[in-house]
């Protein structure tokens, strides 16, 4: 792909050509972006720090140092360094908290946990910064364009705001009646602290149970386009999801397919109009690439992809989705048959129904 000759106009128009919707996955800079709470993963450590030592900054040092020398982490390894600093932050912070070290903090009883009580606190009440209400409002308008919301963020934005006809689903929890409409959020949420992914221990329990959720979202990755906001593409799951899939395809064709579907948006102030480009990224051996859309201000690309095919209200087809289920799996015996609503004369009313072909194209337009 060579830089300008491709513009947000034809790269959603290759998403309509694919007849599916995209999925969305959404890093802690969407929040950053639109909330008062604009903490990085560095700074979000660093504020949890300050709650016990006078110098957050030099502790935060100190850890790294003790990271790199007591288990060999390279400094620019950031996931498993994140994954010790976690660790030893929640030592400390808990340890403080028993003391009586942390003032204004009051944890109760049946949290096991006062740093991550602690985040539930900071991260679940924030204002909306006022100069992004526009690009907010053209964001909101997406909210039945997205089929599924994939996000790592531990905050309630998302939900909040943008895609309140989807249906949060946490952590491990299988989706439970399709990926249609579903906030996945895969790093747990501030609604139930004890679900919050942080520490080294977390993210090996997390490892060893999200087989389920792996596959489900590397289908995902293989038949949808994937847009990637607010996120660096550093996190080691995404990477693993990104290389599992590169290395099931056969051929330069399948290669071809899948690099052309995966968008990464990345802010850069002073860039007035969207730049458009190639991206790189290498790991374990693999090399992927994906298409690159620079910009400063969001709201072209949000009216860009606001010209998505629209689809039904995602809510009725969640209803319909769900009376199909339970008219397939109702073992009990009861007077319950699809039937065709046009054409079929023996309907008295008392019948669960559904016209076939509606199941069929719903299926068609969601997958």
């Amino acid at each position: 792909m060579i830089e300008n000759q491709i513009t947000l106009e034809t790269i959603f128009q290759n998403i309509k050509d694919t007849k599916r919707l995209p999925i969305i996955f959404v890093g802690s800079g969407i929040t950053k972006r639109y909330t008062d709470k604009k903490y990085s993963w560095e700074e979000l450590l660093k504020r949890c720090i300050e709650e016990y030592d006078d110098n957050p900054t030099n502790k935060y040092k100190w850890y790294r140092q003790k990271i790199k020398n007591e288990y060999g982490i390279e400094e620019n390894d950031s996931y498993q360094m994140y994954k010790y600093l976690g660790t030893l932050i929640e030592n400390d912070f808990n340890l403080s908290y028993y003391e009586g070290k942390i003032r204004g903090l009051s944890v109760p009883e049946e949290e096991e946990n006062p740093l991550k009580y602690f985040i539930k606190e900071l991260l679940q009440t924030y204002k909306i910064d006022e100069k992004m209400c526009q690009e907010i409002e053209e964001l909101k308008k997406l909210k039945d364009k997205m089929v599924t919301v994939i996000t790592t963020n531990y905050d309630t934005f998302l939900e909040d705001h943008i895609f309140v006809n989807h249906k949060r689903l946490i952590k491990q929890k299988m989706f439970v009646d399709s990926e249609l409409g579903t906030l996945f959020k895969i790093h747990g949420c501030v609604s139930e602290p004890s679900s919050i992914v942080l520490t080294h221990k977390d993210y090996e329990n997390f490892n060893k149970k999200s087989k389920v959720l792996s596959a489900k979202v590397i289908s995902l990755f293989a038949e949808n386009p994937v847009i990637f906001m607010g996120y660096s593409i550093t996190d080691e799951n995404i990477r693993n999801f990104l290389k599992d899939i590169y290395t099931c395809l056969e051929n330069e064709e399948e290669y071809r397919a899948f690099e052309n579907r995966l968008i990464i948006i990345e802010y850069e102030k002073g860039i007035q109009n969207p730049i458009v480009g190639s991206h790189s990224i290498y790991f374990d051996g693999v090399q992927i690439k994906l298409t690159k859309i620079t910009l400063e201000d969001f709201t072209l690309l949000y009216k860009e992809m606001g010209k998505l095919e629209d689809i039904v209200e995602l809510k009725e087809i969640q209803r319909l989705r769900n009376l199909v289920y339970q008219i397939v799996y109702d073992y009990n015996g009861e007077a319950k048959k699809v039937i065709n609503l046009l054409d079929d004369e023996e309907y008295d009313g008392n019948e669960v129904a559904l016209h076939h072909k509606l199941y069929l194209i719903i299926e068609d337009r969601c997958a």
